[in-house]
């Protein structure tokens, strides 16, 4: 999903990536005086902002601007204003590739010509295009993350693929919550109602993480 950074443990790097999302969500929520998007009317849909509900906030990639997965499609965040890009789909999971390449999960909209539940769909126009990868009308993937090497996804099992059409089932950890790939490699954490647990490759079998706040 991101680029691999160097350092001397694998855990502080995922728990940056789960920190700086957490951080967009507090400091929209906590601060006293937040900056406001202003809303900005889609083309198409007919949509505003404050008529859906985000599901995941993205970078673009590296160097890439603030993407939104929500109830009603994929919103982009350009300065101050927001607009909608793409159909209408119910991005119920979501992960970033890329810059311009995104894998989702969840219910097609009216006049989308995907299958319900959509399974794994891709673009690789930054949203403005969708099309099926696996799992079509099977899985509503709620929880998704992905990088260079594999998806991962939770639909009531957690599952794993390296090529986004053939999946594997991993282990569940009981009381999910959250799913989070290192940048690269197979390293799986997840987060749990008793606390955080760690899963070498992709699932395969988990372990408590110690240290780590219940």
């Amino acid at each position: 999903m991101r680029s691999p950074t160097p350092g001397p443990s694998p855990l502080p790097r995922a728990f940056t990536a789960l920190g700086a999302a957490l951080g967009i969500v507090l400091v929209a929520g906590c601060s006293s005086t937040p900056e406001r998007l202003a809303p900005q009317e889609p083309t198409g849909s007919g949509l505003a902002i404050a008529d859906t509900h985000v599901h995941a906030i993205e970078r673009a990639g590296p160097s890439g601007g603030i993407v939104l997965a929500t109830h009603d499609g994929l919103w982009a965040v350009d300065g101050n204003q927001l607009s909608q890009v793409g159909p209408q789909i119910d991005l119920m999971g979501f992960t970033v590739l890329n810059e311009s390449t995104y894998r989702a999960s969840g219910h097609p909209g009216p006049g989308v010509e995907l299958a319900e539940p959509v399974g794994l769909i891709e673009t690789n126009d930054a949203g403005r295009t969708w099309s099926a990868l696996s799992r079509a009308g099977e899985s509503d993937f709620h929880l998704l993350d992905g990088n260079d090497t594999v998806t991962v996804g939770f639909d009531g099992t957690v599952r794993s693929s390296t090529d986004g059409q053939t999946w594997q089932d991993a282990a569940t950890p009981e009381d999910l919550i959250d799913l989070a790939l290192r940048p690269a490699g197979g390293e799986l954490l997840a987060s749990t109602a008793s606390g955080l647990q760690r899963s070498p490759k992709a699932g395969n079998r988990w372990e408590p993480v110690p240290s780590a706040p219940p």
